[in-house]
C-alpha cells in the first residue's frame, strides 16, 4: 500500500489494532493517513477520490453509505484489520450495582437466544 500511495481514511481514537499502530507509525505512511470521525463525510473523500480506502466498521460504513446513496458505489473488502468485542461500560456513580448484574444477565439469555441477530454485511 505504501509503494502504491494508497491513501486511506480511518476513524480517529478507534483501535484498529498492533499492526495498524505500527505502520501509522511510519513517517511515509502517515502522509497517506487521513483521519476524520464522520463516516459519511470519509465515504465522501472515497466518492471523490480524495482517498483510495475507508478503515471502520462495516455495517455502521453501510449504514451511512445507504443514508447518502453510495452502496452501489462503494465494495467492501472481507478481510477484517481487527477483531474487537464492543463492551457497555456504566459510571458506578450513577447506576447502581443490582442494575449492572441484571442488564449483564438479560444481555447473556439475549445473546444465547434464537432472538440474537446475526449480521450479513453483503448490500442488498
Amino acid at each position: 500500500m505504501l509503494k502504491q500511495g494508497f491513501r486511506l481514511s480511518f476513524h480517529l481514537g478507534t483501535w484498529y489494532g498492533p499492526e495498524f499502530e505500527k505502520i501509522a507509525k511510519n513517517p511515509n505512511f502517515q502522509r497517506l493517513l487521513y483521519s476524520n470521525t464522520d463516516n459519511q463525510k470519509r465515504l465522501q473523500m472515497l466518492l471523490h477520490n480524495r482517498v483510495d480506502g475507508v478503515l471502520g466498521e462495516v455495517l455502521s460504513l453501510l449504514l451511512d453509505a445507504k443514508k447518502i446513496g453510495a452502496v452501489d458505489k462503494i465494495a467492501v473488502i472481507d478481510c477484517p484489520l481487527h477483531d474487537n468485542e464492543v463492551h457497555f461500560i456504566f459510571s458506578k456513580k450513577t447506576i447502581p450495582e443490582d442494575f449492572i448484574q441484571s442488564f449483564n444477565k438479560v444481555l447473556k439469555a439475549y445473546k444465547n437466544s434464537s432472538d440474537y441477530p446475526t449480521f450479513n454485511y453483503t448490500p442488498q
